[in-house]
């Protein structure tokens, strides 16, 4: 536990180190003008037009931000051969991922703090605290699949690539689910009942990320706080199976 405390704060460190939190501020700000805009552009409810807006651009930057650092620091330490060099000392390698992650969260609930910060001149609290717990679980299962593909791909780009197509289908997997039930679609098709059997298949192995960070919570009064236990442990679900098939590709390589 010592070592994966240890290496959780090194990595935390690195995340400020890396310019992570400047990048968010400049977000930020680029976001609260964005949120002014977009207000003054709406004929009615101004402000959680605002709000809606930021929070869509906050939360794609917090996920970029998130799989960028988490990637970039795990290729990073195996091209610079520390990765090697930490395999080598009498630590498990599951302490090695473990504090990788922990640190990666811990960045995580940083910035989904941060970002949520704004959104309390626009939007009621009780939204904004439950947009940002479910943006850091977001965030999480992010974190989780960048490092997987971080040590499966061990490149930048391709491991950035592949979370940016977890997060995409995540996201829109809804709506591609919605569209084939819809009721113009060609459903006597055995084309299209192949593709829908195809989406329903990939939809059972991806997590809702579209139930996360919802922007209505923004705009109304809601009670956000019902969809959290569900949320949570999805979260718990994706985190674990994306940590274990890391933990296998780890075990797999050689010192």
């Amino acid at each position: 536990m010592r070592a994966i405390a240890t290496i959780a704060r090194y990595t935390a460190a690195e995340a400020i180190h890396s310019r992570v939190l400047v990048t968010a501020l400049l977000i930020i700000v680029a976001g609260v003008a964005l949120g002014q805009f977009t207000g003054e552009l709406a004929l009615t409810d101004s402000r959680g037009i605002g709000a809606a807006s930021q929070a869509w651009l906050f939360r794609l930057s917090a996920v970029f931000l998130v799989a960028g650092f988490a990637i970039s620091s795990l290729v990073r330490e195996a091209n610079d051969k520390g990765l090697e060099l930490l395999l080598a000392l009498p630590l498990p390698r599951a302490g090695y991922l473990f504090g990788k992650w922990g640190g990666c969260t811990l960045a995580a609930a940083l910035l989904a703090t941060l970002f949520a910060l704004p959104l309390l001149f626009t939007a009621p609290w009780i939204g904004v605290s439950a947009w940002a717990m479910s943006l850091f679980f977001e965030l999480a299962i992010v974190a989780s699949a960048s490092l997987l593909c971080a040590l499966t791909f061990t490149h930048v780009v391709a491991s950035l690539a592949a979370v940016s197509a977890f997060y995409a289908l995540s996201r829109t997997m809804a709506a591609l689910l919605a569209i084939g039930g819809n009721a113009v679609a060609p459903q006597d098709s055995a084309a299209f009942r192949f593709a829908t059997s195809m989406l329903d298949a990939i939809a059972a192995l991806l997590p809702r990320l579209d139930r996360f960070g919802r922007t209505d919570w923004l705009m109304v009064d809601a009670a956000p706080w019902t969809d959290m236990p569900w949320l949570l442990v999805q979260t718990v679900v994706y985190v674990a199976l994306l940590l274990s098939a890391a933990y296998i590709d780890l075990m797999r390589k050689s010192v």
